[in-house]
């Protein structure tokens, strides 16, 4: 039992790591690195660490152009089909509302996050093209998508709308992994002969004290001891505290 409890002791006070997970640049849409600088400040290193996996070796033999129509049809939709068609006649699409919007994202432009400040730019630039050339309606289509947005925009500040970016950032990054699996699952591609990869790895440990922080960086294989050299140290503990004596009481 003694034993037991030595070598579980002796797991727990391993140093702790993490794995880092960076985007490739232009390996990617832009807007997915909208996404990921959300997603990445939601969950632990291990579960992006797994999903980005599990993304990047379903799409790995995928062309590089239906890889990014994949994410990209995948962020958009997502995006406009929140509170797709909810009733909000309170608001008014118009130029007076698109003024009032630029103002707000000028005044505030350091407090929103990256995701946010994107969508919000998003929905702004969209709004002048249809102002400009008249494809705004009263009852248009338009308005499903774009209504529920401004609504949030508008009344929501800063720090709330960058709340909803984000958990709607952790939304889709979730159905790309997922709608990334079927899609490579019901699809016949022939390899591309250089494959992209899209992240960059790089296992850091935790810093748990100062030697820790200057120690060289070392493979979990390097620092992680096989079950019997654990046996031996647990021996040699053991052997310290009492080498004849099958029992150990403290002194006093």
């Amino acid at each position: 039992m003694k034993r037991k409890t030595l070598l579980l002791l002796a797991f727990i006070l391993l140093p702790a790591y993490s794995i880092e997970v960076e985007l490739i640049p232009s390996s990617l849409p832009t807007e997915f690195h909208f996404i990921f600088s959300a997603v990445k400040k939601q969950i632990s290193s291990q579960e992006l660490y797994d999903k980005c996996t599990e993304l990047e070796n379903n799409l790995l033999s995928v062309p590089k152009k239906y890889t990014f129509y994949v994410i990209k049809s995948e962020i958009y939709k997502s995006i406009l089909d929140y509170e797709y068609d909810s009733y909000t006649p309170s608001i008014a699409l118009n130029a007076n509302v698109l003024e009032q919007m630029k103002r707000k994202l000028t005044l505030n432009e350091g407090s929103y996050t990256k995701v946010s400040h994107w969508i919000f730019r998003s929905f702004l630039s969209d709004l002048n093209f249809r102002i400009k050339n008249n494809q705004l309606f009263e009852k248009g289509p338009e308005n499903k998508f774009l209504r529920p947005w401004f609504k949030h925009m508008i009344q929501k500040t800063p720090e709330e709308f960058n709340q909803l970016t984000s958990e709607i950032s952790l939304s889709i990054f979730n159905r790309i992994v997922l709608f990334s699996k079927t899609f490579t699952k019901n699809s016949f591609f022939t390899p591309e002969q250089t494959q992209i990869k899209f992240f960059k790895f790089d296992q850091e440990k935790t810093a748990l004290s100062e030697e820790s922080n200057s120690s060289q960086t070392k493979t979990l294989e390097q620092i992680i001891p096989t079950e019997e050299e654990l046996s031996a140290e647990i021996d040699k503990i053991e052997k310290s505290i009492n080498p004849t004596s099958p029992t150990w009481t403290p002194k006093n």
